[in-house]
């Protein structure tokens, strides 16, 4: 991912985050899916697979692995295609493995 890209998303999460505490909604200090719902074990799969090891591309894995259906991806340089299609990551974002 792009700097430019990765300050909006961090922008918007900081907006996210103001939002929550000006309306006394209960949240942490920082937000990271990481921290709330990612597998450290599942996460190295997906990196030896081939999935970038920036923030933004292991959110998304978190994501699409909490997920029921497949999310739209859409990714200029085809790292999803990579991850989940490589031979490796046959069961990549699932439980099964």
């Amino acid at each position: 991912m792009n700097d430019v890209a990765a300050v909006a998303v961090q922008n918007c999460v900081g907006q996210w985050h103001e939002m929550c505490m000006e309306k006394q909604i209960p949240c942490s200090a920082t937000f990271s899916l990481n921290a709330t719902l990612g597998d450290a074990v599942k996460i190295r799969a997906w990196q030896i697979a081939g999935l970038p090891a920036d923030n933004f591309s292991i959110d998304n894995g978190i994501i699409v692995s909490n997920s029921r259906r497949w999310p739209l991806m859409i990714d200029p340089q085809g790292t999803p295609d990579f991850a989940i299609f490589s031979s490796s990551s046959l069961l990549l974002f699932g439980d099964a493995y």
